[in-house]
């Protein structure tokens, strides 16, 4: 699985994950609170609802906080992982107003396509095969805010720099932004 990954790239990529672990894990109180406070509360008030008793929103914003925070320390910054966190900054920002206000499904498949173009335009590009690995990520992320939203866990965020070789990667993937520069 990391075959093509040195030990040092290996243990900047753990330092990484371990920082975006401990900022999601100090700043989950902190957006519990500030849930509390606007009223993103999902109350149980049909049978779809898991939860028993109400559940503060909002636990993206921590998982994103610790994610932005490792991107920044760790990462190699480029035009492409710019617009990557561009794009990444608008979901976020839709998901916390969507936990707030219930927004209009065209309005936030309108924001989504924007959000996705930001990083095309800057530059980032796929292959077929990549897809798979972005599928991946995507559900990984999709899974960890399903956790935070059943169990209350938002800080779970999910170790996709570990997941995915992007030095050398037949998916088409530019070079990893953790991997020092040259």
């Amino acid at each position: 699985m990391f075959t093509n990954i040195s030990s040092g790239e290996l243990l900047r990529s753990l330092f990484a994950f371990l920082c975006a672990a401990a900022v999601a894990l100090c700043a989950t109180p902190l957006v519990k609170k500030f849930a509390c406070r606007v009223g993103a509360i999902d109350v149980p008030k049909d049978a779809r609802r898991i939860h028993k008793k109400p559940i503060p929103l909002l636990g993206g914003i921590a998982i994103y906080l610790g994610f932005l925070t490792a991107v920044l320390i760790f990462a190699d910054l480029s035009l492409q992982l710019w617009g990557i966190l561009a794009g990444a900054s608008i979901i976020v920002l839709l998901g916390a107003l969507d936990d707030r206000f219930v927004l209009d499904a065209k309005l936030k498949f309108v924001v989504q396509i924007v959000a996705a173009i930001i990083p095309v335009a800057c530059g980032l590009r796929s292959s077929p095969t990549s897809s798979i690995s972005a599928k991946a990520a995507v559900s990984g992320s999709l899974i960890s805010q399903r956790l935070s939203r059943c169990c209350g866990l938002s800080a779970f965020p999910m170790p996709s720099t570990l997941s995915t070789d992007w030095t050398g990667s037949p998916a088409g993937y530019p070079p990893s932004p953790l991997s020092p520069s040259s």
